[in-house]
Order: structure tokens, then sequence, then C-alpha cells
């Protein structure tokens, strides 16, 4: 089968490797043809920075398939499935995955608009750890698609006001996602200006692979509030400003998606109902010939530059 292959830092590479075989299968897992792949935020730091030789199809998580056969009493032979590929090597012709991190795609929902559950599912995840959105201020620090669609969610959970803070200007797009306030600007000048004194009930911090940017959503949450660390992490160890979390009685909440099945499903009937955010939020859409090229355009985004997707089915440029 083909499948792209990350090979040096930023290098990706269209290959032929042996496809995954029924024997294989161990018990809850499904055998893929994959459909389409949606580039996550996470993604990109491994993009950019090699490593090891990973598996064919690494880094691509959000996916949408085909069932061609399995050891799970889940999923039907045939089924069109979206969700998580558990070995995050997505960018292939087939892949082996657990079932436990997918759902079937309503038959109305085409592949490309169908991989935004996937990230749904994680922003529906982290926002149900949290108290009550109900009349709350919230920010959110990074306005990429996961800052959009958790700003989204929060607006429809009856937020009283939503900021949005990014280094890339999303005054275009924001408003569509329940963004009342979109400020163009690094999180720490916002934390160390006015965000000092428009304190927010909820912030999420969006961005990950940093430490800097947790410490000012610490910074910016108001007394008794919480803080949602979202974006993934690239470090092990962070150094935070507890005395700050301490006086002011913060909440702090992080963590994966789990379990998957419930958070999917939910995103699932947030998007039949909101079809438009999945429109709003995908800008680029590519052939598996152009995969690389989808990397480098999410890896460097402008304000024209959201969601990217890469259709699997066509290699057509």
């Amino acid at each position: 089968m083909w499948a792209w292959q990350l090979r040096s830092p930023g290098k990706m590479y269209l290959t032929k490797v042996p496809a995954p075989r029924v024997s294989e299968l161990r018990d809850g897992e499904v055998l893929l043809e994959v459909t389409a792949v949606g580039i996550c935020g996470s993604d990109i730091p491994k993009f950019l920075n090699g490593g090891p030789l990973q598996l064919p199809g690494w880094p691509a998580h959000e996916i949408v398939a085909t069932v061609i056969a399995g050891r799970s009493v889940q999923m039907a032979t045939g089924a069109r499935v979206v969700g998580l590929a558990s070995s995050h090597n997505g960018l292939s012709q087939r892949v082996i995955s657990s079932a436990e991190t997918l759902i079937e795609v309503p038959p109305q929902m085409p592949d490309e608009e169908a991989v935004v559950i996937q990230p749904l599912a994680t922003a529906h995840a982290a926002l149900s750890r949290v108290r009550t959105m109900r009349g709350a201020s919230v920010t959110i620090i990074g306005l990429g698609p996961l800052g959009l669609l958790l700003a989204h969610l929060a607006g429809e959970s009856g937020a009283a006001a939503v900021t949005g803070i990014d280094r890339i200007d999303r005054s275009a797009i924001a408003a569509a996602f329940n963004v009342h306030e979109t400020v163009w600007s690094g999180s720490h000048a916002w934390a160390t200006g006015p965000g000092a004194t428009h304190p927010a009930d909820v912030v999420i911090e969006a961005v990950g692979h940093q430490t800097g940017t947790l410490n000012d959503a610490i910074a910016i949450a108001a007394p008794d509030g919480h803080v949602v660390g979202f974006g993934v992490p690239d470090d092990s160890h962070y150094g935070i400003d507890y005395l700050t979390l301490f006086r002011k009685r913060l909440t702090l909440t992080a963590g994966t998606t789990h379990p998957w099945q419930p958070h999917l499903t939910e995103a699932r009937a947030h998007l039949l109902t909101h079809p438009e955010i999945a429109r709003k939020l995908i800008t680029h859409v590519l052939p598996a010939c152009a995969a690389s090229h989808g990397y480098e355009l999410a890896a460097k985004p402008e304000p024209s530059v959201q969601k990217v997707v890469i259709n699997l089915t066509s290699f057509a440029a």
C-alpha cells in the first residue's frame, strides 16, 4: 500500500510499505481504509522536529475511514467511521486501530466535514470538566481550529462572553464561533496589560507545546476561576506560578480525551446541529499527493489558513 513517511524534520515522502493484514488484528481492533485525514496542531511539532523513524503514516490521528475487517462487535464491516487512529499513523492507505476510539459517521455527512468530529470531541471532553459555562466570562488563548471549536462550545453552553487571543489576526472568522472579542496579541502581553484588569472566570490554554502560555492563563484567571490546560505539552515538567494559582484559589484541569466514544457521540450530534462550523473551519482540502504541502500550510498559519484536510481517495493534483 502507499503511505506518507516522515524521514527528517519537515520532510515527508510518499512511499510503498507492506499493508496491515487481517491476521494481525487483536481483539477490539479493526482494519480500516482511510478516506480523509485532518491535520491537528499537535501534529505540527512532530512534523517539524522529526526524530527517530516513525510508523508510515505518522503523524496523523484525525481520520475518517471504512471498516474492511475487524475483531470487534462494535464495528461492522463496511461501516464508515470517524475518530482517532490509535497509532497516530492515519496518513496511510490502510491502518489498524482500536474500535473504542471510533464511531459511525452519519450517511449525509461528507468525509471532509466528518473529520471535524474528532477534534470537536476533544474540545467537548475538556469543557466537560469545567463546573459550569453558563454566565461565565471565558478567555481562550489560541484561536487555531481547536481554539475556535472550544469557543463555539463555550458560547453554546451559555458563556456570557468569550474573548479569544491569538498572535494571528482571527477577527474575520472568530465571530462565527461565538467569540465576542478578538485580541490580536501574544498572551503574555495581554496577561500583563488589559487582561490583568479583565480577569476571566474560565481561561483555556489552547496553544500547547510551550510552558509560558499556561502561566499567562493563570495570570488572566479571576479568583475562584478555572484554568483548562488543553494544549498538548511537549515538556514533561512545567514550571507554573503556583503561588498565584494558590492565592486565587484556582482550579486547574488537564488531560487527554477518555473515554472516546461518549465524547465522539456528543461531537457528532453537535456537528449535525451546526454543520456550518465544519464548513467555516475547513479552509483547505487537498488530495493525497499534496499531503506534505498540507502540513507545510498548517505549520505556517495565516489568517486564511485554519483546518487543513487531506482527501485520501484522490491523488489528483
